[in-house]
C-alpha cells in the first residue's frame, strides 16, 4: 500500500536554510549600505522568503508523485516552512543583536534615552524604560520575524499550492 502523503520536511528544510543564508546576506548588505532599520527598504527582505517558499512547494510538487494535491498540503508546507525559517532567522537575529552587532541595539537605546530626556522623564523612569525597551527589543526583534513569517507563509503557501496543483 502506497503512502498517501509524504512529509514536506526535506524541501522545507533545504529552502529554509537557503532563505537563512540569503537573509544574512541582506542584513549585512543593509548594514554596510547604511539602510535605516526603520526604512521601507526592510520589506525587501520578505521577497526572498516568499520566493524560497514557492521553490519549496515546487520541489515538493515535483519530488513526490502526488505533488501538491490539495490546498491543505500547501498550507501545511507554508506552516512548516514559516516555523523552520522563522525560528532559524529569529535565532540569527538574537545572535546578531546581542553578539555580532550590539551597536544597533545601543543606538536604539541612545535615541530612546534622548527622546525621554526631551520629554522630561527623570533618571529613574528613564533607566526603567530603557531596561524594558532593551528586553522587549530583543524579544520582538527575534520573535517578530517568526510571527511575520507565519502570517505571510501560510496564505502564500495555500495560494501557490492552488497554482502548482497537479492536474
Amino acid at each position: 500500500m502506497e503512502k498517501e502523503e509524504s512529509s514536506s520536511g526535506s524541501p522545507v528544510l533545504k529552502w529554509a536554510l537557503i532563505n537563512l543564508l540569503i537573509q544574512i546576506i541582506v542584513v549585512y548588505l543593509f548594514q554596510y549600505a547604511g539602510v535605516d532599520s526603520n526604512s521601507n527598504w526592510r520589506f525587501l527582505a520578505y521577497v526572498p522568503m516568499l520566493i524560497c517558499l514557492l521553490l519549496a512547494e515546487r520541489e515538493y510538487a515535483t519530488r513526490y508523485p502526488q505533488g501538491i494535491a490539495t490546498i491543505r498540503r500547501g498550507i501545511d508546507i507554508g506552516l512548516s516552512y514559516s516555523i523552520v525559517a522563522g525560528v532559524l532567522f529569529a535565532a540569527f537575529t538574537y545572535i546578531y543583536l546581542t553578539t555580532l552587532n550590539p551597536q544597533i541595539l545601543k543606538s536604539v537605546l541612545a535615541q530612546a534615552a534622548l527622546t525621554m530626556k526631551q520629554r522630561g522623564m527623570n533618571s529613574k523612569e528613564t533607566t526603567f524604560a530603557l531596561e524594558t525597551l532593551k528586553s522587549t527589543k530583543l524579544l520582538f526583534g527575534s520573535t517578530g520575524k517568526l510571527i511575520a513569517y507565519l502570517l505571510l507563509c501560510i496564505p502564500f503557501g495555500a495560494f501557490w499550492a492552488f497554482f502548482l496543483k497537479k492536474r
